[in-house]
C-alpha cells in the first residue's frame, strides 16, 4: 500500500482530529499538564492566531500530524525543557541573524 502524505492548512473540520491527536501526543509526557489540546483550542480563537501557519499532515485522508508553526538564538520567557523547543531547519542559514524572545499570546496562560 502506498501512503499518500499531504501537508495542508488546517480547516475547521480538522479541529476534533487535531484535539485528539494533541491529547494523545502528550498523554504520557512527564513535563506536561496534559491539557495541551485545550491550549490549541484557545490559540485558535486568540488575536495571535495565524491560520496560514496552522498546518496538518494528512495520510490517506486521516489527520496524522499537527504542525503548530514555532532554538537558534531564541529565548523563552520561562524555563522550558530542551525537548520542547525543537525546530527543523529547512533552509540552511535561515536563522543566521535571528535572535529574540518568544512572546506567547494571553491564551497560552489561561
Amino acid at each position: 500500500m502506498n501512503d499518500h502524505l499531504i501537508i495542508r492548512k488546517e480547516e475547521q473540520r480538522d479541529h476534533k482530529a487535531v484535539f485528539d491527536l494533541v491529547k494523545a501526543a502528550f498523554e504520557t509526557m512527564e513535563h506536561s499538564d496534559h491539557r495541551e489540546q485545550y491550549l490549541v483550542e484557545r490559540l485558535r480563537i486568540s488575536d495571535a492566531f495565524i491560520p496560514e501557519l496552522s498546518l496538518v499532515a494528512e495520510i490517506n485522508g486521516q489527520i496524522a500530524g499537527y504542525v503548530p508553526a514555532k532554538q537558534y538564538g531564541i529565548a523563552f520567557p520561562f524555563d522550558v525543557p530542551e525537548e520542547n523547543c525543537m525546530i527543523k531547519i529547512l533552509n540552511p542559514g535561515a536563522f543566521k541573524d535571528v535572535k529574540g524572545m518568544v512572546e506567547y499570546p494571553q491564551a497560552f496562560f489561561e
